[in-house]
């Protein structure tokens, strides 16, 4: 079994071929980070997802993304792979910074439309449904 490496110890990496990655954190979280993949293409860098939309977390995937030489206005489009927090969070950010388009799941989409609409409290009762539709207890 592989442990995973702490924060702490993840450094953005060129995987090769035209990858690349970014370790972003996800303060107060035992998860610890995400890591956001940059790849190239001619229009310029693809992310695949974005992290989680905070301050250090910001920093992170900026200076990591120029650690590798590249820079978050020349970000041409973010991958989405779902709609989590930690993945999707900076999305919104990238595209105001460089005029990225974003991609997801037509689903995932939806539930962004949909959740854009609540206010705080209809917000927190659907989030507290679907804890109840998944078996959390109340």
């Amino acid at each position: 079994m592989t442990s995973r490496v702490p924060y702490a110890g993840q450094r953005p990496r060129d995987l090769g071929g035209g990858v690349r990655s970014v370790p972003v954190p996800i303060p107060g979280s035992p998860l610890g980070y995400t890591l956001v993949y940059a790849i190239d293409s001619p229009g310029g860098p693809l992310l695949v997802d974005a992290g989680w939309n905070h301050p250090d977390a910001w920093q992170a995937l900026s200076a990591g993304l120029s650690e590798l030489g590249t820079d978050v206005s020349a970000v041409r489009g973010v991958v989405v792979t779902h709609f989590h927090p930690d993945h999707a969070g900076l999305a919104g950010r990238v595209r105001e910074e460089s005029g990225a388009w974003i991609a997801m799941h037509e689903e995932d989409a939806r539930l962004v439309k949909l959740m854009r609409g609540f206010g705080e409290r209809a917000h927190r009762d659907f989030q507290s449904e679907m804890l109840r539709r998944a078996g959390a207890p109340p």
